[in-house]
């Protein structure tokens, strides 16, 4: 119990000692052109923190009851400030409402809703869970070694022996045949014959056809014969 409560006051302190200071509405300021409403969404207030609002003379800034609030009423507000520059400090938890009090600017827009949250007692952290024991991984099986198949290599081709040319055949050249033609010598006269009767001048030229009857066909056997 007393653990408990120790943390609640140092959690108290600190956020005492970190309080924030917010510029209402941010760079654009109090006015109706401020998206004031998505300005506050993304802010968690709380107590010790506070609000300045920085605005043109016109403007003013009214503290008013949620009904009061709702209805853009300027009716019995909880405060009122003027001057430019106002700052108002969130003491404690709960819902706080602010309008500007000129006629149509709350309706407008230019109004706000602050939720302050309590810190004083913060949620204790819940123990994380512990993570699930994941079993070690199991080391891969060895890989049996890799044989390498080797290509069987092939014993060179003999180169082809070349051709021998064909044999020359040498073709006998036929001469032509040689015609031999007998010659005749002629029959050998004397210089100066001698008278020759009829009888022996017919008888002489019968042996002279003879003769050369029997040249001829000499020659032509001859040349049958080849």
């Amino acid at each position: 119990m007393k653990g408990l409560l120790c943390i609640t006051f140092m959690a108290a302190l600190v956020r005492t000692t970190m309080a924030a200071n917010y510029e209402v509405g941010g760079t654009s300021g109090w006015d109706t052109t401020t998206d004031l409403e998505g300005w506050a969404a993304d802010i968690r207030f709380a107590p010790g923190d506070t609000l300045t609002f920085t605005y043109q003379a016109y403007h003013n800034v009214l503290e008013m009851s949620q009904s009061g609030y709702d209805s853009c009423s300027v009716v019995k507000p909880l405060g009122s400030y003027t001057g430019g520059t106002t700052t108002i400090k969130l003491t404690a938890p709960g819902k706080r409402y602010f309008i500007c009090g000129i006629p149509g600017h709350c309706s407008l827009g230019m109004k706000l809703e602050v939720d302050v949250v309590s810190s004083a007692t913060p949620s204790l952290p819940s123990p994380s869970p512990k993570p699930a024991s994941t079993p070690a991984p199991m080391a891969p099986p060895p890989k049996a070694p890799h044989k390498h198949k080797h290509a069987p290599t092939k014993a060179p081709s003999p180169a082809p022996t070349p051709a021998s040319p064909p044999p020359t055949i040498s073709m006998p050249t036929k001469s032509p045949p040689t015609v031999s033609t007998p010659t005749e010598s002629p029959p050998a006269f004397p210089l100066a014959p001698a008278p020759v009767t009829k009888s022996a001048a017919v008888g002489k030229g019968h042996r002279a056809g003879v003769a050369m009857g029997l040249g001829l066909g000499v020659g032509l056997l001859t040349v049958l014969a080849m």
